[in-house]
């Protein structure tokens, strides 16, 4: 809270963090940041996930296994394949970095969310003895990808409070500033497959969508966010819901692609929630469990590559490959809460109408302030041992009769 305070209170929406330390576990720290963010929702933290990779899987490292944080992997930048050969041999920034750090988490989370350029960039370079130094110097690490990305998220936060967001096109009036949630399923939604992993010792290697390389994918602010005069893709952003339990929102949408002025082949559809903390060392951190329920052709499609729902992650991406006319529905569903209910983000993109909208969630008030998840537990235990008290009662009771009527 002291660390992450200050600059809140000083304005910052965005964190950057390049630092860490060797544990995949929800420690402390990770808790620490999830609770700042739970309790700040339009304040958005992003950690490294750290130069680990080397070692293999479960290699990221805390605070970048906290769930409401964007955990940051890192890519090569340049391409010089066919011009060195050997150790001096890069793929470019389709490829992972061998040294960036790999997930699950512990308790088999993705991470890292995303991956950005982390090879040869030019960072500021201290002077020993100086007080002011204007300096560069290149330089490689989740630590460069991890600023870079914060980038990226800050111009999403100017994209929506500059009113962006209902044509592609500035338009002031329609500003709102969005949660850190929205930043997030934004940044998320957009991002693209990479190639492989460069070992560079020992050549490239495969990789697959959400898996423990590249979580979500490299960053991409031109598939993520419609923009006038440089795409053509549609977008629906949603923010501030307020869903309680066992309640749904539904989109129901039509592909159109505009007799091909909207060139996207892909429907994407990004579900985001900052969930409650969880505890460090816990075995399952997730608490609050949405669902993104897509559905096409009578088919439901799962998020994340997954061939069923998804009860370990708060983001969840589902895309579709799709044509002129096909349609789709979209739910969002608050399957199992701890707390009384819970805030999500939406972010979609892709060549669609909108033909119909149902809500049961409610709007997030800016005053709003979360239900802290300790009360929810504490409740749950009541009612637990109450339950339990009863039965023994009832029990003591029938034993009680039995006994008598013998």
């Amino acid at each position: 809270k002291e660390f992450l305070k200050p600059g809140y209170v000083a304005g910052a929406k965005v964190h950057s963090a390049s630092w860490g330390a060797l544990s995949n576990s929800y420690t402390y720290r990770s808790f620490e940041f999830d609770r700042f963010a739970y309790f700040h929702q339009d304040f958005l933290i992003l950690v490294a996930a750290g130069n680990d990779g080397e070692n293999g899987l479960n290699s990221v490292g805390e605070p970048a296994t906290a769930k409401n944080i964007i955990s940051v992997g890192a890519t090569e930048t340049i391409d010089n394949a066919g011009y060195y050969s050997g150790n001096n041999t890069f793929h470019g920034m389709n490829y992972l970095a061998s040294f960036s750090s790999r997930g699950p988490t512990s308790d088999g989370r993705i991470k890292p969310d995303v991956v950005a350029p982390g090879y040869f960039i030019s960072s500021a370079n201290a002077e020993p003895g100086e007080s002011q130094s204007c300096s560069t110097l290149a330089m490689a690490g989740t630590s460069m990808a991890t600023p870079i990305t914060s980038g990226n998220a800050l111009l999403i936060r100017q994209y929506f409070e500059e009113g962006y967001h209902s044509a592609g096109e500035k338009k002031i009036e329609n500003g709102f500033k969005p949660t850190a949630a929205l930043v997030k399923a934004v940044l998320l939604n957009g991002a693209q497959p990479i190639l492989g992993i460069n070992t560079i010792e020992d050549g490239v290697f495969e990789v697959s969508p959400y898996d423990e390389n590249q979580g979500f994918g490299r960053i991409s602010l031109i598939d993520s966010l419609p923009l006038a005069g440089h795409n053509t893709t549609d977008g629906k952003f949603v923010d501030r819901r307020v869903l309680g339990l066992s309640k749904n929102d539904i989109f129901n949408i039509t592909i159109n692609t505009r007799d091909g002025k909207c060139n996207s082949k892909i429907l994407s559809v990004m579900l985001v929630w900052t969930d409650p903390y969880g505890y460090p060392t816990c075995r399952k951190c997730l608490i609050n469990d949405l669902d993104l329920e897509v559905t096409m052709g009578g088919v439901e499609y799962y998020p994340n590559g997954r061939m069923s729902k998804d009860n370990t992650n708060n983001a969840e991406r589902v895309q579709l490959n799709v044509k002129d006319g096909d349609t789709v529905s979209i739910r969002i569903v608050a399957m199992n809460l701890v707390t009384s209910k819970q805030t999500y983000a939406m972010a979609m993109t892709g060549c669609f109408n909108i033909t119909s909208e149902m809500y049961e969630s409610t709007e997030m008030a800016m005053d709003y302030v979360p239900e802290d998840p300790i009360a929810g537990v504490i409740a749950g235990n009541y009612i637990l041992i109450l339950s339990v008290v009863g039965c023994l009662i009832l029990l003591s009771c029938c034993c009680v009769f039995c006994y008598v009527k013998k």
